[in-house]
């Protein structure tokens, strides 16, 4: 009986000490349900403020938030977002990437901070290509999710042409052709990449749609002279002539558009009417190359 009385003890210690426990741990996950949740709403509060364009709002909140915890790198993340909305890209990219040199050391800061530098680089102009090929590429390859944003596909497109990636650029752009097919300059960006992944006749019909359905002159401007280029490669000279013509129609002072045509002219061996052409392209641009290189075999 005294066995029984001591082990009795034991158990009712013991159930104590469960429930003690058990409350202990109830209460810890509560809180750090609710910390979670703060975090959550706080900055889903941010994010909602800057999408709504009010900016002022949300970069009082963010600075308060900077007062209160001195460093947080999440929160440079939210400063590059504000800035990128604001179209303010060169701050945006000094945010953003104080956060990138985080993203190892804290998880809390979003994988698509890859996918905003490489943007504001894109948004900064051609002389900041090559940095957002080289961030978009990255996230595209490892994002984790299915349906991937079809401007994403759109903007790799045009970065791959800028580096002559046209097989890359002809894949990513031919993924969202019937969402950007009324598009006229993703048609352009398209037609490119066909002529030189060897879709000739492909791109001959995008651009002459182009051509008859866009009020963009700059557009079709390019669009005849892409023609005139591919029509060459397809030694239809008549053709190409057709469209260089029609080029310098809209631009008299097309260096390059001269030089194809005295190309043209030398190729059907019609020499002083290759040089006279050579000479206007040489009269615009003294510097040009190729304009150079055929007056010495015109020579």
């Amino acid at each position: 009986m005294y066995y029984n009385k001591i082990n009795y003890k034991k158990r009712k210690k013991n159930t104590k000490n469960f429930f003690i426990i058990f409350s202990l741990t109830v209460l810890i996950l509560i809180l750090i349900y609710f910390i979670v949740s703060y975090y959550f709403n706080f900055y889903s509060k941010i994010k909602k403020l800057i999408d709504e364009k009010k900016f002022l709002k949300a970069e009082n909140l963010i600075e308060k938030k900077i007062k209160k915890e001195k460093f947080n790198p999440i929160l440079f993340y939210y400063y590059g977002y504000l800035y990128f909305n604001k179209k303010d890209f060169f701050n945006s990219l000094l945010f953003f990437k104080k956060a990138l040199f985080f993203i190892n050391e804290y998880n809390n800061i979003p994988f698509d901070v890859y996918y905003y530098i490489g943007f504001s680089y894109y948004y900064l102009g051609k002389d900041y290509y090559y940095y957002s090929y080289k961030y978009l590429n990255y996230y595209f390859e490892n994002i984790k999710i299915k349906k991937i944003d079809p401007e994403l596909y759109f903007i790799l497109g045009i970065l791959e042409i800028n580096i002559e990636n046209y097989k890359g650029a002809y894949n990513h752009l031919s993924k969202i052709y019937k969402d950007y097919k009324s598009n006229f300059n993703y048609l352009y960006y398209f037609s490119i990449s066909q002529k030189n992944a060897g879709y000739l006749n492909e791109a001959i019909e995008n651009l002459k749609f182009i051509i008859n359905k866009s009020n963009d002159i700059d557009l079709i401007k390019s669009s005849f002279y892409l023609l005139g280029k591919i029509y060459f490669e397809l030694k239809d000279y008549n053709e190409s002539q057709h469209f260089f013509s029609k080029v310098l129609e809209l631009n008299p002072t097309s260096s390059d558009t001269y030089y194809y045509l005295a190309l043209i002219e030398y190729n059907k061996k019609n020499y002083a009417d290759a040089k006279s052409l050579i000479l206007k392209s040489l009269l615009i641009n003294p510097n040009n190359k190729d304009s150079i290189e055929l007056l010495k075999k015109l020579k």
